[in-house]
């Protein structure tokens, strides 16, 4: 079980307890760096050790395919476009219709816009620029965009507490 940690009354006991945040923080940060070298390590051993039943996997592959195109449609159940033989699924599916564009998008768009047949084929996206509308709210425009219901939100103090770096040194794990 952990010992408490009590609320320091002094700027002493503030100081002992903020180096021991900074010193948890690069244990922690330790262990972090230590977790991304483990897993880069066993990636490397599993990609070394997959490599040629990957690679023998693709060639077996190629050959049935080459098999299948002269055999399969004999082997097929009627009416069926795949079966299952030697424990894989074989045969041919069909993928997803996608859409032909015989030129730019803006070219389309132009040839379509305005056209009453058209409608519904083109999105028009409309969304506030932010930014714009911030930079706007300090300028001639605040009254007509303050009616409008925009205003500025001052920002909040926010607490901050990290282990400050030393030069030379590498950061640590995200807090």
């Amino acid at each position: 079980m952990m010992s408490p940690i009590r609320e320091p009354k002094t700027l002493a006991a503030a100081t002992r307890l903020l180096e021991d945040y900074a010193e948890l923080d690069g244990q922690i940060a330790a262990i972090e760096a230590n977790r991304q070298q483990c897993i880069a390590e066993v990636n490397a051993r599993c990609d070394t050790a997959a490599n040629d039943l990957i690679d023998r996997r693709a060639r077996v592959a190629e050959k049935i395919a080459i098999w299948w195109g002269k055999e399969g449609d004999a082997l097929l159940p009627d009416g069926r476009k795949t079966m299952e033989l030697g424990g894989c699924i074989i045969g041919a599916r069909l993928g997803k219709p996608s859409l032909a564009v015989a030129c730019s998008d803006d070219i389309m768009v132009e040839r379509l816009d305005g056209k009453a047949w058209a409608e519904g084929l083109l999105r028009v996206k409309v969304t506030l620029d932010k930014r714009a509308i911030l930079k706007a709210l300090e300028g001639p425009h605040r009254v007509h965009l303050g009616e409008a219901g925009f205003s500025i939100n001052a920002p909040a103090a926010e607490f901050v507490l990290e282990r400050a770096q030393q030069a030379g040194t590498r950061g640590g794990a995200g807090k």
